[in-house]
């Protein structure tokens, strides 16, 4: 099995940067989601700029001020609307923003390897996904799809299910399929994280459980190949 450990929210605050990069360091995560509309966007691009991982953009459309302020459809006194708070999607709103942030990391040149979306909006919303298809092909780019026969995509490792015996069943599972990504959300307390979000001592726990010896271990054991989005024949 060919496993792909991607840490998203890359670049929300400069604690979960520090603890993805040690993530990577130390541990099993070899593919991050970069968002590029944050204030600690630069600050995540410096730790890993030397470091031979594969970096994702998350697109972003939910969270934080968007790129293009003008005339934006999908922003509010300045920031993102959040989903529920959607009437209908302006594609060419969408478009431009994704846009504007894909074309931000390629001039702050980002190794760009894989598009995905912040929340994984577009596995969510199909029109959302046709527009990250469409990018993906436009930038010549893979992308994070839905699962299919030589693909699954997980996202279970989260919140009350984060422990070292989940996640070694959750890899079992997943014997014998191709390629398997697993999206996880390492990261340090920090005080930016305290006040924005909820979710935050469990990302030091999955940060130790992801760098530990013995998943470092099963994982070898059992000949699952760590890969990253460009290792693999799409």
């Amino acid at each position: 099995m060919d496993l792909i450990v991607t840490a998203d929210d890359y670049g929300l605050t400069r604690g979960i940067n520090y603890g993805i990069y040690d993530a990577c360091l130390e541990g099993i995560v070899n593919s991050v989601g970069l968002l590029m509309n944050t204030k600690h966007t630069d600050h995540g691009i410096s730790l890993m700029e030397n470091m031979t991982v594969g970096i994702g953009i998350s697109l972003n459309m939910t969270y934080g001020k968007p790129l293009v302020a003008d005339g934006n459809s999908l922003q509010e006194y300045g920031f993102f609307k959040p989903i529920h708070d959607w009437n209908e999607i302006d594609n060419e709103a969408v478009i431009n923003e994704f846009k504007a942030q894909i074309d931000l990391a390629l001039s702050k040149g980002v190794p760009i390897s894989f598009l995905s979306s912040y929340e994984n909006v577009h596995l969510k919303h199909d029109g959302i996904y046709k527009i990250i298809d469409s990018l993906a092909s436009e930038y010549d780019l893979n992308f994070r799809k839905k699962s299919d026969e030589d693909f699954e995509f997980c996202d279970l490792f989260y919140d009350r299910m984060v422990n070292l015996d989940f996640l070694t069943q959750l890899l079992m599972q997943y014997k014998g399929c191709k390629t398997v990504e697993l999206v996880v959300h390492p990261g340090f307390l920090c005080g930016h994280l305290i006040n924005i979000s909820s979710y935050r001592e469990l990302r030091l726990v999955e940060h130790s459980i992801l760098t530990s010896a013995f998943v470092k271990s099963f994982i070898k054991d059992r000949d699952i190949m760590l890969k990253t989005y460009q290792d693999i024949d799409w």
